[in-house]
């Protein structure tokens, strides 16, 4: 709920007006811009990357069972138990 207003009528109101910023606890301000400076610095420092197919993410493409689905059947699928850098 990142709609203007303290009230519960206020944040889930039809007349839908979302904030650009937020004030913290210190004080200082985080605005939209920051949160995706701050986004896109992890994506492109953390030094990990999207795997490729996200397929490969779910058990059903485990060798036992990756022939069974037509979405998997043929793909070379295979089940991504950890991602490393």
């Amino acid at each position: 709920m990142y709609c203007n207003g303290d009230q519960l009528a206020d944040m889930t109101s039809t007349n839908y007006n979302p904030l650009t910023e937020v004030t913290l606890p210190d004080g200082s301000k985080l605005t939209k811009a920051d949160v995706i400076a701050y986004i896109d610095d992890c994506v492109n420092n953390s030094g990990y990357t999207l795997v490729p197919d996200f397929r490969n993410l779910w058990a059903y493409t485990n060798r036992c069972t990756v022939e069974d689905y037509d979405y998997t059947k043929g793909k070379n699928l295979k089940w991504l138990k950890t991602i490393t850098p």
